[in-house]
């Protein structure tokens, strides 16, 4: 799955801590409580809902080729997941 930009995040050039900071600033130091590794695995979680958000609210120039690309991109990601899980189970 490719790298997408979000909107104005770029998950290439900042770091998910970075952007959680400067966009999510009580969300940043409440983290700081959850240890480094879970810190970093809720900044990412920020990220990703931050992104959607920016979806849903129209704040994303190409919009609806983003909805269609993440769409696509989740669904696949979804399929991958059930095939691991199948061969985890048999």
């Amino acid at each position: 799955m490719k790298t997408r930009q979000l909107g104005h995040l770029s998950p290439s050039s900042s770091q998910p801590q970075q952007i959680l900071a400067r966009h999510g600033k009580s969300f940043y130091w409440a983290s700081k409580f959850l240890g480094a590794d879970l810190a970093e695995r809720a900044a990412q979680l920020y990220l990703f809902c931050r992104y959607v958000d920016d979806l849903a609210d129209g704040d994303l120039p190409d919009r609806q080729e983003s909805l269609e690309e993440f769409v696509l991109d989740w669904m696949a990601s979804m399929s991958l997941l059930g095939l691991k899980l199948k061969r985890l189970l048999n």
